[in-house]
């Protein structure tokens, strides 16, 4: 009886210290809103983020059990900062939200404003945490961007598109952007004018 009493607290006991730390939230273009109010700040933590590439990426390949590691730190979990992971190859969105160029890309989400980790500062799992705990402060605040718009998106392929070399295909693509906003004016300018006047009702006396 006494060894099944022990066996119990030491599983309760596992359980409370597992909960006790965060983990590495997989996020993507579908839910990186979501889960992490960027936009409204109506989350009720802060996010440190890592972004990468699962694969072709050997810098992430050697980052990524390094932020794993700080995932399991009690002190940001405490502290109410949750780490999310983003694949830039599945989530060309949120990568062109926050204007990624090299990865693997850390940023903190705090308070509305971003900050990015600096390149120049080796990546331990010391170095990060001090960061988002301190060091963040020293690092330029920049307001959160909201999520793209569609035509957001498709300027920036056309310009993927222009500066790959691929001239042809990001003329053809601006031609049909071309054509199709001037068949939503004109349809919005046809629904708006094409109603028939409303028929006057007569009394008879």
């Amino acid at each position: 009886m006494v060894s099944a009493s022990l066996t119990f607290l030491l599983t309760v006991s596992t359980l409370l210290i597992g909960w006790a730390t965060s983990e590495v939230v997989i996020l993507n273009d579908n839910t990186f809103e979501h889960q992490t109010q960027a936009s409204t700040g109506a989350t009720t933590g802060s996010w440190f983020l890592m972004l990468g590439a699962s694969t072709g990426c050997e810098a992430c390949t050697t980052l990524k059990p390094i932020f794993d590691e700080l995932g399991q730190d009690e002190t940001l979990y405490e502290s109410s900062i949750v780490l999310g992971s983003v694949d830039v190859n599945d989530s060309p969105t949120t990568a062109m939200r926050f204007g990624i160029k090299v990865i693997p890309t850390l940023l903190y989400l705090h308070k509305g404003h971003v900050y990015r980790f600096p390149n120049d500062i080796e990546r331990s799992v010391e170095s990060m945490k001090e960061f988002v705990l301190e060091h963040y402060s020293k690092s330029p605040a920049e307001p959160i961007p909201p999520p793209p718009s569609s035509l957001d998106e498709l300027l920036d392929l056309w310009s993927k598109l222009k500066n790959s070399g691929m001239i042809f295909y990001a003329f053809l693509l601006m031609a049909a952007l071309l054509v199709g906003t001037i068949g939503v004016l004109i349809m919005t300018l046809v629904g708006g004018g094409g109603g028939a006047p409303p028929k006057s009702s007569t009394k008879k006396d």
